[in-house]
């Protein structure tokens, strides 16, 4: 049978009423978040069928920083990961964990920007598109082209 996984803000509560930090971090021990960017990609690569290079070259990074980031050896910025979440066709709450693996915030909604990207993502929007849709609303564009 499956664990109940708790929302964030069942985490969010039961942190704030907590009297003991130390009995918090064990009994959360298995909520916690430990995937990194090397490791959400080659799960979601693997679930997906699509290769490293096809998903570079769709993103508009170079090559050779776009496998640095496949590998771990570059901690991309957050456009960067937004690039590669749109060459990847990622959802949002799929784009959201990458974010939250690579240390990023979330998009959140109430900001235009994270909006426009939002809608770019749930459209299927390219990386031009997306860029384009950015710049009508005089946003700073993903790739800074």
């Amino acid at each position: 049978m499956a664990q109940y996984q708790k929302t964030t803000i069942e985490m969010e509560n039961d942190l704030n009423c907590c009297d003991d930090i130390e009995a918090f971090l064990v009994e959360q021990q298995d909520r916690f978040l430990d995937t990194d960017v090397p490791q959400f990609l080659a799960e979601f690569l693997k679930q997906t069928g699509q290769t490293k290079s096809a998903v570079i070259r769709r993103s508009g990074l170079s090559q050779v920083y776009g496998y640095q980031i496949f590998s771990g050896f570059k901690h991309p910025d957050r456009d960067k990961l937004l690039c590669v979440a749109i060459a990847c066709g990622m959802n949002v709450t799929q784009t959201d964990h990458l974010l939250t693996a690579g240390k990023r915030p979330p998009l959140y909604p109430r900001v235009i920007r994270d909006a426009l990207i939002e809608f770019a993502l749930n459209h299927h929007y390219t990386i031009e598109q997306t860029d384009d849709l950015l710049y009508d609303h005089d946003c700073k564009t993903l790739t800074n082209a």
